[in-house]
């Protein structure tokens, strides 16, 4: 169960370095860009939803937006560029960290929480 597991760490890792290779290549389409981008930027942010030094559970919400970004992206791209990025994912050894989706990200959150905030403020006086 536990090597299963790992190997599933891996997979979701070796996915997301393939969106985030589509999202530098020119040669990938603009949607497929966008996506694949916005996909691989959640996934090796620093922030997230859900941390994945969180048991099991920590990797959810990288899983669903790896499968989403995934399932999207690809079926914008040439098979061909496809199998070029994978090989190319498979020879990466370290995981990028991109600061620049970290900070949106954490921004994105402060919005929340303000937005949250100022429901919960305007319920509790009404």
């Amino acid at each position: 169960m536990r090597k299963r597991l790992r190997k599933a760490a891996r997979d979701v890792t070796r996915h997301a370095l393939v969106l985030w290779l589509a999202a530098r290549d020119r040669r990938t389409p603009w949607l497929a860009r966008l996506v694949s981008a916005l996909a691989a930027a959640y996934v090796f942010s620093p922030i997230q939803l859900l941390p994945n030094w969180i048991p099991v559970v920590g990797y959810a919400d990288d899983v669903a937006v790896v499968a989403l970004g995934s399932w999207i992206a690809l079926k914008l791209m040439p098979a061909e560029l496809i199998e070029e990025l994978r090989a190319k994912a498979n020879s990466i050894t370290d995981q990028p960290t991109d600061w620049r989706a970290a900070v949106v990200i954490l921004l994105v959150w402060i919005v929340l929480s303000l937005l949250l905030a100022a429901l919960v403020w305007k319920l509790s006086a009404g």
